[in-house]
């Protein structure tokens, strides 16, 4: 059986790739042929045992890709584009994309200043430093875009604009809110089946993928988004209980960047930071014992366990009383405690499906942070991470898993599934 070593080396080699503006780490060469953001920081955090250099070279070209208004977006488009990846489905005038790269235009969980401070860790102490001085100016400027920018007012909680910036491209969390914002006929759905990318062209199983009606959704939100330019104050949807939580863990991470290189950040910025903290804690809902996403305009509540439910444990802002209630729902058997990992879903969750993308498998780029965020509480987390390197060996580093039987879904050779795993082993 091969070790996690060799098996992360084999992807790494076989994902990389290089152009004029740097090298860059590919999801998956087949599925995925473009740079994704935190895509790129997860698989950094693997890579940079291997090849720190490499991992800084895929972070550097992700920040080139930086709007003028601060916004890192979630795909920089390669040369072999396809599906919703075609860069003229996104392209759209006076917007403050860079003119050297194509983009998308909406973002994803921002995990660069955990990545660029554990990668700089590997470099020497002067490439570090200067690497540091470069990239806190535009992290704090990505960091403060999302303070101010996609804030509503009396809130300072970030919120979404499209199921796909969660990370978490088809969570239950976003499906009251898909039927009720968007119109759909099950024509168009049927049309869309056959010239999609990964189950037309690529031939992925469509049960393990989105379905019709919800890519139909997505792509719709999508062309609503280009249309208004990509400025959404006036389209903020949901409070996202994962996103919110792994930008507290993000900003804890910038301080960190500032404080170890002599970087100031203002008053105001700081201040905000801790704002930001503090009002996730609101997510909190003291009857299930989790925190739960909410509608931005209404208040209201999301009620679906799911994995980014869990995420409080990662952004580490919560008191140890409800890091161990959290614990608590990770050994429960009839929800999160699954042989093969954390399922995305939870299994007493009558949306659970165990094989379609993010409403059941379970994914290594979860199941690390909540092992990372259990350590931090001093919790044990030792079976979480077995689970992780255990699926890896046994069935290979798939996009994600079945978290009851251990089985591959979706694109193989995953970089992040890789890199999570050895990330994992090292630690």
């Amino acid at each position: 059986m091969r070790s996690i070593e060799v098996i992360a080396s084999e992807v790494f080699e076989q994902n990389w790739r290089e152009d004029e503006h740097g090298g860059y780490m590919l999801p998956n060469q087949k599925v995925y042929p473009n740079q994704w953001l935190w895509d790129t920081c997860a698989t950094a955090l693997g890579l940079r045992h291997i090849d720190p250099n490499a991992a800084r070279s895929s972070i550097d070209r992700l920040l080139s890709a930086q709007w003028s208004n601060g916004m890192i977006p979630n795909m920089i488009f390669g040369d072999e584009s396809i599906s919703w990846h075609y860069p003229a489905l996104w392209a759209r005038p006076k917007t403050g994309a860079p003119k050297h790269l194509q983009t998308s235009g909406i973002t994803q969980p921002p995990l660069i200043a955990e990545a660029v401070y554990k990668v700089g860790e590997k470099l020497q102490i002067d490439n570090k430093q200067n690497w540091f001085n470069i990239v806190i100016p535009k992290l704090v400027s990505y960091h403060n875009w999302l303070l101010s920018e996609r804030t509503a007012d009396n809130s300072s909680l970030v919120s979404l604009v499209h199921p796909w910036e969660s990370g978490m491209d088809n969570s239950p969390v976003w499906d009251d809110f898909a039927k009720k914002a968007l119109k759909k006929t099950a024509i168009f759905s049927t049309a869309l089946q056959h010239l999609r990318h990964d189950t037309a062209k690529v031939g992925l199983n469509s049960d393990e993928r989105s379905s019709g009606d919800e890519s139909l959704n997505m792509g719709l939100l999508m062309q609503k988004l280009r249309l208004k330019g990509y400025k959404p104050k006036n389209a903020l949807l949901i409070e996202d209980a994962g996103f919110n939580a792994i930008f507290v863990r993000a900003n804890m991470y910038l301080l960190k960047l500032c404080e170890v290189s002599g970087n100031e950040l203002s008053e105001g910025f700081t201040r905000r930071v801790y704002d930001h903290a503090e009002a996730y804690e609101d997510l909190w809902d003291e009857k299930t014992g989790m925190y739960s996403s909410r509608v931005t305009v209404t208040g209201e509540r999301i009620p679906i366990k799911t994995v980014g439910s869990l995420l409080g444990l990662y952004a580490t802002s919560g008191s140890v009383e409800r890091a161990e209630r959290l614990a608590n729902h990770i050994a429960e058997s009839l929800s999160f405690n699954l042989p093969y990992g954390i399922p995305s879903v939870a299994l007493d969750e009558p949306t659970f499906q165990r094989s379609r993308f993010w409403r059941g498998p379970t994914w290594t780029i979860t199941d690390s942070m909540i092992a990372d965020g259990l350590e931090q509480y001093a919790i044990p987390n030792q079976e979480v991470r077995e689970k992780i390197v255990k699926r890896v060996v046994q069935f290979g580093p798939y996009e994600y898993h079945d978290p009851l039987s251990g089985n591959g879904f979706g694109a193989s050779n995953f970089s992040w599934t890789a890199a999570n795993a050895l990330d994992i082993s090292y630690s």
